[in-house]
């Protein structure tokens, strides 16, 4: 029986190293890079208050949010356009989830209704009364 091979650990091979190196520290030492040449500009131009400063690391936390949600709307577009091509090949299957989608509207406006009425009714009593007492104290209201 022979033995496989014995891989070579990991972190000793030099793609491992390049892959941590461009993945981990690159970004962390250009990021620390960046940050101290907004240090140094803000040092050199006087501006060291303490706006200055959080604008100046504000704009460093926003950055990488910026690129998420850059990304985020690509994936969301994306989707939109496979719905809508989806929407074209399956008409079908798509208007019986629509037939379902309106009687479940339906179902729910219906219910919203039966559950408002009430509340309605009473605000209108309340209204109605209010009228009533106006248009009696209008009568005995003193005109000049």
């Amino acid at each position: 029986m022979t033995r496989p091979l014995e891989e070579p650990e990991r972190s000793l091979t030099k793609k491992f190293r390049r892959q941590v190196w461009l993945q981990i520290f690159f970004p962390i030492a250009s990021g620390i890079f960046i940050l101290g040449l907004l240090v140094g500009s803000l040092s050199l131009n006087q501006i060291g208050s303490a706006s200055g400063w959080a604008d100046a690391s504000l704009t460093m936390m926003i950055i990488p949010l910026l690129g998420l949600g850059l990304i985020l709307l690509v994936v969301l577009i994306a989707l939109s356009y496979i719905v809508a091509r989806l929407v074209g090949y399956l008409p079908t299957p798509m208007s019986r989830i629509h037939g379902r989608i309106k009687m479940i509207d339906h179902s729910t406006r219906r219910l919203a209704h039966v559950i408002s009425r009430p509340f309605m009714y009473a605000s209108a009593a309340k209204a109605a009364i209010a009228a009533v007492f106006r248009g009696v104290a209008s009568i005995f209201e003193r005109r000049y």
